[in-house]
């Protein structure tokens, strides 16, 4: 299905799997029905050139805001938001509770206010959105792993690292991330932000560090450009 440009859904279709549509990088558009009923987590990850996503106006389960962004009906979950828009900044309306799985991955989005109604980001929400760099969290949130995560092969820095007399190289994954404010009692699951894994000099891995499961490990990591203080 690499070659598919466009999809027409069948009438008669109820459900929507999890990333169902995922890495469908040519489709350019996408018509749901009025019967799809369910729709799991993100069905259109890294569908990077979907820019006529249309919902049947007689579906009765989901809706569409002025941005593309698809929610079930009552606005209660965000399941998609379209990742060829360009606009910097999105505030996550207040009558959101839930965000799905990879409900952001890949944005363009520079900046994102998710409202104290969420109290907890899934994995891989917001995973490979590159050009993110302010984002504000509210108090007793759980980020799952992956949660901002980015892949290597989208951006990693190289760097030298010395201990003693063994000499390694690491790479950290890397985004635009320079503004972070996340309010009281929050749990940052593994991998939440980011990953550094080690290698001897022949490029041999020799072990994995899991960064950024506390908010202090953040704040130690990113101590010169990401700021933590309560909302």
């Amino acid at each position: 299905c690499s070659n598919v440009r466009s999809l027409a859904l069948a009438t008669g279709l109820k459900n929507i799997g999890d990333f169902a549509f995922s890495d469908m990088v040519l489709i350019e558009g996408v018509t749901i029905p009025e019967t799809v009923a369910f729709m799991g987590d993100n069905p259109f990850t890294n569908c990077v050139n979907l820019t006529n996503l249309v919902l049947d106006s007689a579906n009765e389960a989901f809706i569409m805001d002025d941005r593309g962004a698809i929610l079930d009906k009552t606005g209660y979950t965000l399941i998609y938001y379209p990742v060829y828009k360009t606009e910097a900044t999105y505030v996550i309306p207040e009558t959101v509770y839930e965000i799905a799985g990879g409900a952001f991955s890949g944005s363009q989005l520079q900046s994102v206010v998710i409202p104290e109604t969420i109290k907890a980001i899934p994995v891989s929400a917001f995973r490979n959105s590159r050009k993110l760099e302010s984002v504000v969290i509210g108090n007793d949130v759980t980020l799952e792993k992956y949660a901002f995560n980015m892949d290597k092969d989208h951006a990693f820095i190289v760097k030298n690292y010395d201990e003693g007399d063994e000499k390694y190289f690491y790479y950290e994954f890397a985004s635009a991330l320079s503004s972070l404010t996340i309010g009281d009692n929050a749990k940052i699951g593994e991998n939440a932000f980011a990953e550094s894994t080690y290698y001897d000099v022949n490029g041999y891995q020799q072990y994995s560090k899991n960064q950024f499961t506390t908010v202090e490990n953040v704040r130690m990591f990113y101590n010169k450009t990401v700021h933590f203080s309560a909302v």
